[in-house]
């Protein structure tokens, strides 16, 4: 069998920035085990179309025109947008935190009416590329501050971040193709920094030089923390580089003093020496940059502990606070749970006690209500006969009714506190009145001024009980109606009616339909034939 080999295909530096932009720090690592670049760029490739000479027969030519820059580095895309494992990642493979960072943006801005579709030669020549952004370093772009953006064409220079905090950068993409843009959004993306403090440690670890612009742009910082991280290393950074200078100065002196001494045969090349000087130098200078890191490192990690002491002693006092308050919490809740004992032992008893009340109050209410059923049975009496008002009853309640004296009342019920109920034949009116107004004789009567229709109403009223009435019913009723009719003949204007007698014995007419009569005499002549004494 014939052996295979798998081979793997390194990462062109297109698509280790689109693997840096995709924010995933273990495909970076993968990226450049396999031999992608930690320094790569991104390529923006813009295409114009432009004029070009004029034709012999009127206009010109076009012709398609290209350029290609090389744009935002990784650790600049990381730093941009907050990639904290990335950035540590192209650091720890040999990506340099020093040195000026910066990038270009195409030119969108040219063509403004849409019937422009060429640019010119000069414009493509000078125009092509609208402004370049730059930072002193990626610490400052780290910070957020201290950045610019120059016009090619004009040299005029604008401070970056804008006061939104924004910047212009390329669109995504390991190589931006842009082809005759009209706009801005065809070659640029505005986006907003955010300065991390981790980014920031990271590249002070690694070697970042701190200057004058560094600690600039952290004094601009509106996080004090970075102020003070960047400001201390900065000050470490220049003892470092003043006790370096001693040690040298002091090597060179005794190594002077040494050849001046020495014997002219023993005397060294002036060659060999200056080589010698210049090598320890150079581990001088060494021996220096790795205790300035050292000094960071430590800088660093002192830092990093201040910041969870001060989080910790943070969280610890508003632990405590917390606790504070759910102590009184809990000892408010004791006294209102004491007091709601106290409470509900209170309503218990209370209602311990009503509800005896309540077994007291039925036990009365039905002896109450036994005692009110044999008194109604033995009070009420069925009277069922007609009487006579002897004196004026004036009704004080709407249940009660009106007597004049001489009315005669067909009485049906009385009761033991001295009132009846019935029905007043004069007015018409059911309810009660007092029973010692009625008797079962009418008061004396003129019956020289007595009309006949009067009479016949008093002798029917005469009746001592409804079975001496009934029997009169049908005879009187004849008579009653006659009458009536001719009263109503002689005057019209009170349709049919009869005249009630009254108490001083003074007829005046009252207006009594005959149907109420009619009613009235078969309520009597239904009635039962006995009444209760």
């Amino acid at each position: 069998m014939r052996g295979h080999s798998t081979t793997t295909r390194v990462p062109s530096n297109a698509d280790f920035i689109s693997i840096v932009e995709s924010g995933v720090a273990a495909d970076v690592r993968n990226a450049l085990r396999t031999g992608a670049s930690a320094t790569a760029r991104k390529r923006v490739t813009i295409t114009c179309r432009v004029t070009g000479r004029q034709k012999i027969w009127g206009g010109y030519s076009v012709e398609n025109k290209t350029d290609t820059m090389e744009c935002e580095s990784a650790l600049v895309l990381a730093i941009v947008h907050g990639l904290v494992e990335i950035v540590e990642v192209l650091l720890q493979n040999g990506v340099s935190p020093r040195g000026m960072v910066s990038w270009n943006i195409g030119n969108g801005w040219m063509k403004k009416e849409p019937h422009e579709t060429t640019w010119t030669q000069e414009e493509w020549a000078s125009r092509r590329w609208y402004s370049t952004y730059s930072f002193p370093s990626p610490l400052c772009l780290a910070l957020g501050q201290g950045g610019k953006s120059v016009l090619e064409w004009e040299g005029v220079y604008e401070p970056r971040p804008d006061a939104q905090g924004r910047i212009s950068i390329n669109r995504m993409g390991g190589h931006v193709l842009i082809d005759n843009p009209r706009s801005d959004v065809d070659v640029r993306v505005w986006h907003r920094l955010n300065p991390r403090i981790e980014i920031v440690r990271l590249l002070l670890a690694s070697g970042a030089r701190v200057g004058d612009a560094e600690v600039e742009a952290a004094r601009a910082c509106p996080d004090p923390a970075f102020r003070r991280l960047v400001e201390g290393s900065f000050a470490e950074s220049r003892r470092s580089r003043a006790s370096t200078s001693s040690l040298m100065g002091m090597d060179i002196s005794r190594n002077l003093q040494t050849s001046q001494y020495a014997p002219h045969s023993s005397v060294v090349d002036a060659t060999k020496v200056i080589t010698d000087q210049a090598k320890m130098i150079e581990r001088l200078t060494a021996r220096a940059l790795t205790a300035e890191r050292a000094v960071t490192a430590a800088e660093f990690k002192l830092t990093e502990h201040e910041t969870s002491l001060a989080e910790e002693r943070a969280r610890n006092a508003e632990l405590a606070a917390t606790n504070s308050t759910f102590t009184t919490k809990v000892l408010d809740l004791d006294r209102e749970t004491t007091s709601l004992k106290t409470e509900i032992s209170r309503i218990q008893q209370q209602l311990a006690s009503t509800t005896e009340e309540n077994i007291a109050l039925k036990r009365e209410t039905a002896t109450l209500r036994a005692q009110i059923t044999k008194r109604a049975t033995r009070a009420t009496r069925i009277v069922n006969k007609v009487m006579f008002a002897l004196a004026d009853f004036h009704p004080r309640e709407q249940d009660e009714i009106g007597l004049a004296a001489g009315d005669a009342v067909f009485v049906a019920l009385a009761f033991a506190d001295g009132w009846a109920s019935g029905l007043n034949a004069v007015t018409h009116r059911f309810g009660f009145f007092p029973f010692c107004h009625v008797s079962d004789v009418p008061p004396a009567l003129s019956l020289t001024n007595t009309s006949a229709s009067q009479v016949d109403a008093m002798s029917i009223a005469s009746a001592a009980t409804v079975s001496t009435i009934a029997p009169l019913a049908s005879s009187r009723w004849e008579s009653l109606t006659e009458t009536s009719s001719m009263i109503d003949s002689e005057r019209p204007s009170f349709g049919t009616s009869v005249h009630a007698v009254t108490g001083s014995g003074v007829t005046t007419p009252q207006n009594v339909p005959v149907e109420f009569w009619r009613q009235f005499f078969a309520t009597i002549s239904n009635a039962p034939q006995s009444s209760a004494g």
